[in-house]
C-alpha cells in the first residue's frame, strides 16, 4: 500500500501537549508533583494503560510556566541524566550515520517516557570524534567507523557473508534509525545538489533494513531529499513496502514539536505498527522562543569552549556593531560583502541578529560565523556559543561532549537533528 507524502506542511494536525485538565484522549499529560520537586509525565499506551516518568525541576527554571513547558525546560537544563525505568521491557536500537547521537537521544527519551529500556547494539559514523561522543553517551553498543556503504550491498541483492553475519549478530532489532548525509540534498548546496554521490547513502539505510529486518525504520533528512535525481525516497519506499512495512513520509517542523528552532526535516517511517500516523504525534502547545531555550546562559560563568563564542573578523565585528548601534536585526545591503552587495540575492538572514521572543532559524555548522546565517546573539555583539546552539538543537546539558574542540562541537551540533523530533516519532511508534 502506498502512503503518500503529506501535503500539509510545515505544520501538523496532531494532538497538542496537554496538562492534567486536558481531554482524556491526549497522548501526554504533565503535572507538578505535590512536593514541587518534579514534573511528572504520563503517556497513554495503546493497550489502555499508561507509563510515567519524571524530571527534577531545575531551580533556575521559571516556575510561572505550564507543566509541559517546565518539564521540557528542566530536562534541557538537567546536568545529570534523568532516572530511566525499564518496567515495560526493552527495545534494541541500531543508529547509522549516528553523528553524536541526537536521534538516539530522542528515541531513548521516548522509551523513558514509556518505561522501556534501551539496548544500544550498533552505531556507525565515519567521523571519529562524533563516534567517540556517541560512545560517551550511549554505552554498550558496537561502534563502527567504516563507511556504511562498505558494509552492505545493493538493495535487493542476495545477502553477502558479511551481511549474513550482521543479521546473525544483531537479531530482533526494534528500531533502525539514521540520518544519511544530507548536504547533497540541501537547498544551500549550489554545487552538487540533487546529484551528489553521497545522496545514494539513503539506499544504504534501506539495505540495512533488508539485512536486519527491524520492527521499525526511521530515516531523517532535509526536505530536498525528495527531489534527488535518483529518486532515492521513491526507491526506499518501494523496497520497504516490498518487505511488508507500512511506509509513512512527512515534513516535520521542529517548532511544532517543542524545539525553539524553525528547522524542517523529512522523515520516512517504515513500520509494522498499523496504527502509526504522523497526525498523532505529540506536538507543542505553543511556539518556544530563543529566550525559552537559552536565555539563562547569558548569566553563565562557566568557562571553556562550550560557553565561549568564536572570534569574528574585523569586518564582521564592524557589521555586528552596526546592528547594535542602530537597533537593527537585518544588515543593510550596502554593508554586505561584494559577493552579496553587487548582485541580487535572497540571503536576507545572513549577517542577521536573532530575536529573543522568536524561535531561531535552522542551526547549521556555520553558527560560528555571521556570514553563514542569522547567528548573531540578540543582546551581545557576538555569534552564538556552542552551548546556546546545542540548547536550540534541543541537546540537553547532561550530554557529554568529551574534549571536543570548537570545530568539532560546531560540526556535531550543527549536523544534529533535534532529539525532540525523534522523540515524537518514536513515542508514536512504541506506545
Amino acid at each position: 500500500m502506498h502512503f503518500p507524502l503529506r501535503k500539509k506542511e510545515p505544520g501538523l494536525s496532531g494532538e497538542l501537549f496537554q496538562d492534567e485538565t486536558a481531554p482524556a484522549h491526549s497522548i501526554e499529560t504533565y503535572q507538578v508533583s505535590p512536593n514541587g520537586a518534579q514534573v511528572v509525565r504520563r503517556v497513554s499506551t495503546r493497550d489502555g494503560a499508561s507509563a510515567t516518568s519524571e524530571v527534577s525541576i531545575n531551580t533556575a527554571a521559571p516556575f510561572a510556566v505550564e507543566p509541559h513547558d517546565l518539564f521540557d525546560l528542566s530536562w534541557l537544563r538537567s546536568s545529570t541524566r534523568p532516572d530511566h525505568s525499564c518496567r515495560r521491557g526493552q527495545i534494541k536500537l541500531v543508529d547509522l550515520f549516528s553523528g553524536c547521537g541526537a536521534l538516539s537521544l530522542g528515541i531513548e527519551e521516548a522509551c523513558r517516557a514509556l518505561e522501556l529500556g534501551v539496548k544500544h547494539v550498533f552505531a556507525a559514523d565515519i567521523n571519529p570524534l562524533a563516534l567517540d561522543t556517541y560512545s560517551r553517551n550511549f554505552l554498550g553498543a558496537r561502534y563502527c567507523g567504516d563507511p556504511i556503504e562498505s558494509l552492505v550491498g545493493a538493495i535487493g541483492s542476495p545477502l553477502s557473508e558479511v551481511e549474513k553475519n550482521f543479521a546473525a549478530e544483531f537479531s530482533e532489532i526494534d528500531i533502525l534509525a539514521g540520518g544519511p548525509p544530507c548536504q547533497g540534498h540541501s537547498d544551500l548546496n549550489n554545487h552538487t545538489r540533487r546529484q551528489d554521490p553521497k545522496n545514494a547513502l539513503f539506499e544504504s539505510m534501506i539495505r540495512f533494513a533488508q539485512v536486519l529486518r527491524p520492527r521499525h525504520v526511521i530515516i531523517e533528512n532535509v526536505p530536498g531529499v525528495r527531489n534527488d535525481k535518483r529518486g532515492v525516497t521513491e526507491i526506499g519506499r518501494r523496497a520497504l513496502e516490498e518487505m511488508g512495512y507500512r511506509v509513512h513520509e512527512a515534513i516535520l517542523m521542529a517548532t511544532n514539536l517543542g524545539a525553539a528552532q524553525k528547522r524542517r526535516r523529512y522523515i520516512m517511517v517504515g513500520t509494522s505498527e498499523p496504527e502509526f500516523s504522523f497526525d498523532n504525534l505529540a506536538t507543542s502547545k505553543s511556539e518556544r522562543s530563543l529566550k525559552w531555550a537559552c536565555g539563562d546562559l547569558m548569566s553563565s560563568t562557566d568557562s571553556g569552549v562550550l560557553n565561549s563564542h568564536a572570534s569574528s573578523s574585523k569586518d564582521n565585528r564592524a557589521r555586528i556593531q552596526y546592528l547594535f548601534e542602530n537597533n537593527l536585526y537585518d544588515l543593510p545591503n550596502d554593508l554586505r560583502p561584494a559577493c552579496h552587495r553587487l548582485k541580487k540575492h535572497s540571503y536576507q538572514a545572513v549577517y542577521g541578529r536573532l530575536k529573543w521572543d522568536e524561535p531561531a532559524p535552522t542551526i547549521t555548522s556555520g553558527f560560528n560565523s555571521p556570514g553563514q546565517g542569522r547567528f548573531i546573539h540578540p543582546s551581545a555583539p557576538r555569534t552564538l556559543t556552542p552551548h546556546e546552539a546545542a540548547r536550540l538543537q534541543y541537546l540537553p546539558d547532561f550530554f557529554d561532549w568529551g574534549r571536543a574542540n570548537r570545530e568539532g562541537l560546531t560540526q556535531m551540533i550543527g549536523n544534529a537533528v533535534p532529539p525532540k523530533l525523534a522523540y515524537a516519532v518514536a513515542l508514536e511508534l512504541l506506545r
